[in-house]
């Protein structure tokens, strides 16, 4: 092979981009379509792949390109969020590749909508920082429900999906920016996982943000979706994973355990709750009845009664895993392409990039590439979903 050929990448850049994914030389060389012997040759710096082999590490490994020349391998992945999954807050965590790269991605689209934000002349919102853990569960439970409007979509809404479509519509009327997604940028070979984490808050003042992972059940993503912008109204960034199988006050630190309480009071408030419970009358009966009354799912339901002690831990427990077999978990976003597009980068943060991109303030290749579709898709927008004015 002539050395023009040759892609001269660092070995160690390669055996590090090789080790994120979790991969041995055995499942990486298939990944790659070559053998074993032959990659096990590259990380030792004895042959090099050619350009066109090197592109296809990139892709595969999923680094940029550029990447596999550098001269020592990236730090380790961190991502600059409060860890609250675990006991002790963490403030910088150490996170999957998929998580990292999800992360960055979304990182790049909130700031590039603040700025958009900024130049519009947009003031701070005020209910971002608008409160505090000493403010009391009920004060911010309050404040939540009033901003979004909960009692109505209560009544409205037809399915738990469309409770969490008219949450969503309404947080990001009121200026919060929410992403749901399963899958890392648009690539379905990349799925999140649900047991590393369920969403993630960053309370930014211009441009709060609210990330929900789509793989979870579609009850868990309305609790998330609440627990989240209680971290944003405390204004606490950071990376949750609530446990819907465990109370309020058993959740991992101060922080989880308040926002954690505030989604319950939000979905399920304590007193209402209370005053419909029916003593006489059989436990799945009295969680049926609330849940139509609230219209909420019968999880949200059950977290209550366990909460208010009115199940016991097995009571509970039984009928949690029960409703979770009952409810599959979403493997895709799925649905209409365009507002799948929507749904993955947010309804409001989509129109404004589309329309800036339209207009000529962006360019058409770079809106693309920040939304993960063709051109092409950037052009429809408009026809195939009417944008909304930020």
């Amino acid at each position: 092979m002539s050395t023009s050929q040759q892609a001269f990448v660092t070995k160690d850049v390669l055996t590090w981009a090789r080790k994120r994914l979790g991969d041995t030389i055995e499942s990486a060389s298939h990944k790659l379509k070559i053998e074993p012997d032959t990659l096990k040759s590259w990380e030792d710096g004895t042959t090099y792949p050619t350009m066109t082999q090197a592109k296809r590490i990139a892709k595969k490994l999923t680094i940029p390109f550029g990447y596999l020349f550098l001269s020592t391998p990236p730090e380790d992945l961190k991502v600059p969020l409060p860890d609250f999954r675990s006991v002790t807050v963490r403030e910088t965590s150490e996170v999957s590749p998929e998580f990292s790269d999800l992360f960055n991605d979304v990182l790049v689209k909130q700031d590039w909508y603040k700025q958009h934000l900024i130049e519009k002349g947009k003031k701070p919102l005020k209910f971002v920082g608008s409160h505090s853990i000493a403010s009391g569960i009920d004060q911010v439970a309050a404040s939540i429900g009033d901003a979004i409007d909960i009692e109505a979509h209560r009544t409205d809404a037809v399915s738990w999906a469309d409770f969490l479509r008219r949450l969503i519509t309404s947080a990001e009327s009121i200026g919060v920016i929410v992403m749901k997604s399963g899958v890392v940028g648009a690539n379905n070979q990349r799925p999140l996982s649900v047991d590393e984490f369920r969403g993630f808050a960053i309370a930014d003042s211009i441009a709060p943000l609210v990330f929900i992972n789509g793989r979870d059940a579609v009850s868990a993503q309305i609790f998330t979706l609440i627990h989240e912008l209680a971290h944003i109204w405390i204004a606490s960034d950071g990376i949750s994973r609530p446990d819907l199988s465990k109370k309020s006050s058993r959740q991992p630190n101060d922080v989880e355990r308040f926002c954690d309480s505030v989604a319950v009071e939000v979905l399920v408030p304590h007193e209402a709750f209370l005053a419909a419970w029916d003593n006489d009358a059989s436990i799945d009966s009295n969680i049926h009845e609330l849940a139509r009354r609230f219209h909420v799912s019968l999880v949200v339901v059950l977290r209550r009664a366990y909460d208010l002690d009115e199940l016991t831990s097995d009571e509970f427990t039984f009928r949690l895993n029960r409703e979770f077999r009952r409810e599959a978990r979403p493997k895709s976003d799925g649905g209409n392409f365009y507002a799948t597009v929507r749904v993955r980068n947010s309804g409001t943060l989509t129109d404004a990039l589309v329309e800036s991109a339209l207009t000529g303030r962006v360019l058409l290749l770079d809106a693309a590439k920040m939304l993960h579709v063709k051109i092409g898709t950037i052009e429809k927008m408009p026809e195939k979903m009417p944008l909304r004015k930020t």
